[in-house]
């Protein structure tokens, strides 16, 4: 059968009905039900749906978040801060937005030019007016902003601030036009950069490019105060030792905009005698550190390795405290000692006391009135001591194995997050993929340890760009001994709120498996996603979108499997079959999906699915009249084509009797609408000699549930003029 015969045919069983077709509604940041551009309900998946304030633009890499209509409202009142200093570049940049519709905020991240951004794109429209960020997925090619959305009437934001976010000249010119288009559309864009990532397009975007410098740490401070109400005494602090010295440290080395409202949270909840703590917590207790750490002891490595142990595993049992602190030692290269040596030593608590920690409760915690005082030894101690990287690696994965010190896996999985944001390691990505390939045997443990580490990080205000990037070039050419647990990783909070990203690297992980373990790992993710009501279409569109591409056919094919098999227990056949009973567009996507699987597929699989399928629709789990029209044009295509293709000799026999006599109905009623209209073009005389030749068939008789065999169907694809009885 033609393929413009197979598409008139499918154009008339599938035709949307009218009350599918809806009014595109008015956007409205944070409401998680409607659509931006084509409503809830809408058919049009390809323009883009909203899901949970994301709008997710299928066959795009760029996706649309609105940006919280909280964080807007603060940041066009009080909380906000001008630059005083620069107003003259705040100006440019309004200018900039005016007339062209683009303006660069540029500066080293922390500056505050993500609050500047969304001042800029708000301070002169309505109240309620939406600020979408835009989050392009850039790693599988050279970034562009040619495939950037260009939505009419929308204030737009764009981050380029990651290490995985890397800008040529030509990214330049190609912003120029993305930013005409936009300014034709009655949009607005701001662009946030860093000095070395926009070397290249500095000179070409001087005329939009602004530099505004941080705010003064007293003027946030004084500002997060009064948006929460303090009293007033509270300001007058600020003039007063010590915060008076803190604030003049904060201005000397720039603090960020963070720095400062940390600091009004603090100073919320204190008392005046507590200004001292206060100050030491913001400074990251240098005192102390210096004091335990940073200064030349000899003979306080044991006392400082106890410390390090305390910092780590903050609040654990004084007995798995104890146990880790030794194989710290250990793994420092420290002599092993016989246990009873502890004998000659000093008490738990004396020794606890020296370091200024506390055993309460048969626990041991780090002085309560010191918050932040683990983290800043944490973080001294990978900062100031480069040596301990891979000793300190090490020690923190026997943790996960020891049976004393493995129920605080999740403690250890933050450290590892807490390091990887501050410090923003290769190091640490580098041994969390080591642990990645260890998924068997001993080494299961540490592998989920880097799961739990990564899971974090991947979804990070601060690192989650650098983690997707990782991420990404492990799926692409990394070792295909970790596909399972990253095909896991996208089957989690990754994949649910960035499902674009998550699938880029499914499909590279899809393509790669080389092991049954692995793939049924990736399907499971696949699988995972499709089970989230609003990822549904999506997940089936770019598994189709994929099957399309010759370079990745075998994985679209492999991922439309894991959607329509209705055997797994976290099968998601079912649901896509309710979906396409009540969305036209659904039905559509699976009606395509069995026509590739059946023309592509492995013909084996495919029937051992099929023959599932008739099971369920005559038990009456998969709704009958969709499964039909599902099926209806893989069917019309073999009919002619295939008549012994597995997919049909699969079927049952009153499966394949009605789906028959269905394709029969369908091509005879395409005969008769013919006689008064052109199709495509060719003339009627052409079309109707193939469409005569297909099918003259009696169809009035009722249907026979016993079954029509597969000689039966050779007889009606030879026998044009015959006639099927009951």
């Amino acid at each position: 059968m033609s393929e413009r015969l197979s598409d008139f045919l499918n154009s008339l069983q599938l035709d949307p009905p009218a009350s599918d077709q809806q009014t595109a509604p008015t956007p409205r940041a944070g409401y998680a039900t409607a659509s931006v551009f084509a409503g809830k309900g809408s058919t049009n998946y390809a323009v883009g749906t909203l899901y949970d304030i994301d709008i997710t633009i299928i066959g795009s890499k760029v996706g649309i978040s609105a940006i919280n209509q909280v964080e807007v409202r603060k940041i066009r009142s009080s909380v906000y801060v001008g630059p005083d200093q620069s107003r003259d570049q705040f100006i440019k940049a309004e200018s900039s937005l005016d007339f062209h519709g683009l303006a660069v905020l540029e500066n080293v991240r922390g500056s505050g030019r993500r609050s500047d951004a969304i001042r800029l794109l708000t301070a002169t429209t309505p109240d309620n007016t939406p600020v979408y960020e835009l989050s392009p997925d850039w790693a599988e090619g050279e970034a562009s902003p040619k495939l950037l959305p260009a939505p009419p009437h929308c204030r737009l934001l764009l981050d380029l601030t990651t290490e995985a976010s890397q800008v040529t000249e030509q990214f330049g010119h190609d912003l120029l036009d993305y930013s005409r288009t936009l300014k034709a559309n009655g949009s607005q864009l701001v662009v946030t950069v860093t000095p070395r990532i926009w070397t290249p397009c500095r000179v070409l975007m001087k005329e939009y490019t602004v530099n505004l410098v941080p705010r003064e740490a007293k003027l946030i401070v004084r500002a997060h105060i009064a948006l929460r109400g303090g009293p007033s005494a509270l300001i007058s602090w600020l003039d007063e030792e010590p915060l008076q010295g803190l604030m003049a440290e904060m201005y000397a080395r720039q603090a960020s905009p963070q720095e400062g409202v940390e600091l009004a949270e603090r100073l919320l909840s204190a008392r005046f005698e507590d200004l001292g703590l206060i100050v030491d917590a913001q400074r990251k207790w240098e005192k102390d550190i210096h004091d335990q750490l940073d200064c030349r002891q000899v003979g306080w490595a044991d006392r400082r390795i106890l410390l390090i142990t305390v910092a780590v595993l903050n609040g654990a049992a004084s007995s798995a405290i104890g146990t880790a602190s030794r194989q710290l030692a250990r793994s420092l290269g420290h002599t092993k000692l016989p246990l009873y040596m502890s004998l000659e030593s000093e008490g738990w608590t004396t020794r606890i006391r020296a370091i200024d920690a506390i055993a309460k409760d048969d626990r041991t915690w780090l002085n309560l009135d010191k918050p932040g005082l683990d983290w800043a030894i944490i973080e001294w101690l990978w900062r100031d001591q480069p040596e301990l990287h891979q000793p300190f690696l090490d020690w923190v994965a026997v943790l996960t194995r020891s049976p004393a010190t493995r129920l605080y896996a999740d403690r250890l999985a933050e450290v590892l997050a807490h390091l990887t944001r501050v410090y923003r390691s290769p190091e640490i990505f580098d041994k969390m993929f080591s642990w990645l390939k260890r998924e068997k045997g001993a080494g299961v443990v540490e592998c989920q340890l880097a799961e739990d580490a990564l899971a974090k990080l991947l979804i990070d205000d601060s690192a989650g760009g650098l983690a997707q990037g990782r991420m990404w070039h492990w799926a692409y050419r990394g070792s295909t001994a970790a596909i399972a647990p990253l095909a896991r990783l996208c089957a989690g909070p990754f994949g649910t709120k960035l499902p674009q990203v998550a699938l880029a690297r499914l499909r590279h992980l899809e393509a790669r498996a080389d092991h049954p373990a692995a793939s049924i790992a990736v399907s499971k993710a696949v699988r995972f996603l499709a089970g989230q009501d609003d990822l549904r279409p999506l997940v089936t569109n770019k598994s189709l979108e994929w099957s399309r591409e010759g370079v990745s056919r075998r994985t679209g094919l492999l991922a439309l499997v894991s959607l329509i098999d209705s055997r797994p227990d976290d099968s998601v056949a079912a649901l896509l079959v309710q979906d396409a009973m009540t969305d036209v567009q659904m039905l559509l996507l699976l009606s395509e999906a069995w026509l590739t699987l059946t023309t592509h597929g492995d013909q084996a699989e495919i029937a051992e699915i099929t023959r599932h399928w008739c099971v369920l629709r005559e038990e009456g789990r998969l709704h009958g009249a969709t499964v039909d029209r599902i099926w209806a044009a893989s069917v019309a295509a073999i009919v002619r084509e295939q008549p012994k293709a597995a997919f049909i000799e699969a079927m049952t026999d009153r499966t394949r009797s009605e789906m028959l006599l269905l394709s029969i109905r369908q091509m005879r009623e395409a005969v008769e609408q013919a006689l008064d209209s052109p199709i495509l073009g060719e003339s009627n005389d052409a079309v109707l000699t193939e469409q005569s030749q297909l099918v003259t068939v009696e169809v009035d008789a009722p249907i026979d549930h016993s079954g029509i065999s597969p000689s039966q169907i050779d007889a009606i694809a030879e026998e044009p003029d015959g006639t099927l009885g009951t």
